[in-house]
């Protein structure tokens, strides 16, 4: 399970979280993924947060269902995309059946599993649900230090975040691991913040 409060944190800080990264999704990773993706094929954003992914695939006239734990932020994603089925839902016990999704996104959300057991749980169930030649994103920070976990104090609300970093060996190796073919990871610096680069995934489920 993540920490119990990074729930309860998405919570209490919903409309804060929402608004802040309204206008910061990783938008050149989005269109590499749909670009492997038939249109109007069945797209499972993972961890959908506030809806801001799930909005932008839903405008590129795929079919999403979003899954969250955060009751308040699927409330908002509910709000502005009333077109979109959103559940709540663990990562790790996905109520879907077996090769269901043409594709899985999954952007900033194994970074806050506590353990790399969970780590490997998210992957393996997004594993069963994805079918045979779809594709994964998956989004992570990638380690600079020596810390492996750490609780980042928020820069607006003051108060901590617990975050999981990632090398590029090992989250590729986590993805070998359950099964999937890497098809190339790409660093990206944070646009926002200088201590942050991003680990962008590709992957895909052999036939």
């Amino acid at each position: 399970m993540p920490p119990k409060n990074i729930i309860g944190w998405y919570n209490k800080f919903a409309k804060v979280y929402a608004k802040r990264v309204a206008n910061s999704a990783p938008i050149e990773a989005l269109n590499q993924f749909t670009q492997h993706i038939e249109p109007g094929g069945l797209i499972l954003d993972a961890g959908c947060g506030s809806g801001r992914d799930s909005r932008l695939l839903t405008e590129r006239r795929f079919n999403v269902i979003g899954v969250d734990l955060s009751e308040e932020l699927l409330k908002i994603a509910q709000q502005t995309n009333p077109k979109t089925q959103f559940i709540c839902a663990d990562i790790k016990e996905l109520p879907f059946k077996d090769n269901y999704f043409d594709g899985v996104w999954c952007s900033a959300v194994l970074l806050h599993l506590e353990t790399i057991e969970d780590v490997k749980k998210a992957l393996k169930e997004m594993y069963r649900v994805l079918k045979p030649g779809g594709i994964i994103f998956i989004g992570v920070k990638k380690q600079l230090g020596k810390n492996k976990t750490e609780y980042v104090k928020d820069k607006d609300t003051r108060e901590p975040r617990f975050f999981r970093y990632f090398t590029k060996k090992e989250i590729e190796d986590l993805l070998k691991e359950v099964g999937f073919r890497v098809l190339g990871i790409t660093k990206r610096p944070s646009k926002s913040r200088k201590t942050v680069v991003w680990l962008q995934v590709f992957g895909e489920k052999p036939l």
